[in-house]
């Protein structure tokens, strides 16, 4: 299933480790989410603090991108056929974030804002893949849009409980993998 999304959850008063510099490359770099065909695409982005993210209008009507942020301040401004908009947001949002447009309600968007990139979207076969994770034990956290966070799965053919959607993985020098994840279809019918 596509739209799960996975990120490095850092405990309170614990300091998140530094990126890999192959992160470099993209640690001030833009994000792009296109209002089309009254649609926002993609349907998840991942922005890092240090990112910018831009929300463009390909659509010959005006939209607004309301992006509904706690730490952040929020924002609403109306986008112009043709035109974008660029705003940064330099605080981590605990929480995945809804963009919407109240001109054409069906309209949503996520947005995870992140300080790390250690984050990801599954694809839609469901795989993704987290690069250059320093070794060390890590918990991550699974969210998914209708669901909210995953609390549980099967890995590996074990049934686990992941109290808000948190589980910790041991990252050992070169390639690593959860393996297979199943998630019960019921999960995504909760909301």
């Amino acid at each position: 299933m596509s739209g799960i999304v996975l990120f490095l959850d850092i405990a309170r008063g614990k300091k998140a480790p530094a990126a890999h510099p192959d992160y470099d490359a993209t640690k001030d770099a833009e994000v792009r989410v296109d209002n089309l065909n009254c649609r926002y695409e993609p349907h998840v982005a991942l922005l890092r603090t240090t990112q910018t993210l831009v929300v463009g209008n390909k659509d010959t009507v005006g939209h607004n991108t309301k992006v509904d942020t706690v730490k952040n301040v929020p924002i609403n401004p109306i986008i112009p056929a043709g035109q974008d908009i660029k705003q940064k947001f330099p605080q981590e949002e605990r929480l995945p974030t809804k963009i919407s447009c109240s001109i054409h309600p069906w309209m949503t968007a996520i947005v995870v804002i992140k300080d790390t990139p250690y984050m990801a979207v599954t694809d839609k076969d469901g795989k993704f893949a987290i690069k250059n994770l320093p070794v060390g034990k890590w918990t991550f956290q699974v969210w998914q849009e209708k669901a909210g966070y995953i609390d549980s799965a099967t890995v590996g053919g074990k049934k686990e409980k992941w109290s808000k959607g948190k589980f910790d993985i041991e990252i050992k020098g070169g390639d690593n993998s959860m393996g297979e994840v199943k998630l019960d279809p019921a999960t995504f019918s909760k909301k």
